[in-house]
């Protein structure tokens, strides 16, 4: 990962449900990352990893959003407000084709978002661009990285 300055990592583990996922479905629910200290009150978001422990690879949209937005259930469509996209401060698309598979297990990193947040909590859904369904005892794994 090409980064620069000094750099935190804000990570969070989801378990998806076994059951289908349809297009437009969020998974895990409403995702929140630890408040991360700052001096300038706000962090630059510069990178994603993402780990699949189910081996899926689904092609999913990240939005990273810099003030808590409506809270929209696992599984249930990604619907948010007029107010919500307004804090929504990125959004990482994600391809089937950027992970690569390491030991049966599907990473992707995406080193070029270099977006702006003006708080030092972030908040994200991950939601599906096709249909995977996850097995039992899985998880997905995300970081975020972030310099202030």
């Amino acid at each position: 990962m090409k980064v620069s300055g000094i750099i935190k990592a804000l990570e969070v583990s989801i378990s998806p449900s076994t059951s289908a996922y349809h297009a437009n479905d969020v998974i895990g629910g409403l995702l929140e990352l630890d408040n991360v200290p700052s001096a300038s009150g706000g962090l630059l978001i510069q990178a994603i990893s993402l780990v699949d422990d189910d081996n899926e690879g689904a092609e999913l949209t990240v939005h990273i959003f810099d003030r808590k937005p409506s809270v929209i259930a696992d599984h249930a469509a990604f619907t948010p407000s007029f107010a919500d996209l307004q804090k929504r401060v990125s959004k990482v698309s994600i391809a089937s084709t950027d992970y690569e598979t390491i030991n049966s297990l599907k990473i992707v990193d995406k080193d070029d978002v270099n977006d702006l947040a003006g708080n030092t909590q972030l908040w994200l859904y991950l939601v599906c661009v096709g249909t995977p369904t996850y097995t039992a005892n899985t998880s997905i794994f995300v970081r975020l990285f972030v310099t202030d």
